[in-house]
């Protein structure tokens, strides 16, 4: 009996070890995007790796792909370069109007090009949260295909510094990790 149970075991265990040799790398996001197609195969992020933005200017954009630069740095220590050309980078955002939620962003990793398209700024700006999640400390960027929106029409965090002193320098910090679970 316990050589039948031993011999029922031991097959499943080959079964799903064979059947996960062919999976995809996980992807880990938080929040989890409204829909999300996963391809074999991954996007490699170089030094020579160039950012451009194309759109309407917002005094935002520019800072959060800044901020995107810097975290790349510090997860895979390649330093990304901006670039005013749109045709020769690598990591292309474009703001313009798509049939998305105004808040929504359409992000798509292929073996040679990253878009990401958004209708607002604040749609880029999750756009670039979820690249940077994304990425998070490996420089092989999965193919994925992302369309995403936020769940609720408001979100976010109450700090009460009337009655709890916090300094500036701290609350600069606070409001770099709510931007990860998409609190901005």
């Amino acid at each position: 009996m316990k050589l039948k149970y031993t011999l029922i075991a031991m097959i499943t265990g080959l079964l799903f070890s064979e059947f996960s040799k062919g999976q995809q790398t996980a992807v880990h996001l938080m929040p989890w995007p409204q829909k999300i197609i996963q391809m074999s195969g991954d996007f490699s992020l170089t030094a020579s790796a160039k950012v451009a933005y194309q759109g309407s200017p917002d005094e935002r954009i520019p800072l959060a792909i800044e901020r995107f630069i810097k975290k790349t740095k510090q997860a895979t220590g390649l330093t990304l370069q901006k670039t005013n050309s749109f045709s020769e980078a690598q990591i292309q955002i474009v703001r313009k109007p798509i049939d998305i939620a105004i808040e929504g962003y359409v992000l798509d990793v292929s073996p040679t090009l990253i878009t990401l398209s958004g209708t607002s700024a604040q749609g880029i700006l999750h756009g670039l949260e979820t690249l940077s999640q994304l990425i998070h400390g490996s420089a092989a960027v999965p193919l994925v295909h992302i369309v995403d929106w936020p769940a609720f029409a408001w979100r976010g965090m109450m700090v009460d510094v009337a009655r709890h002193f916090i300094p500036f320098e701290v609350m600069k910090r606070k409001s770099e990790i709510w931007e990860v679970p998409s609190l901005r």
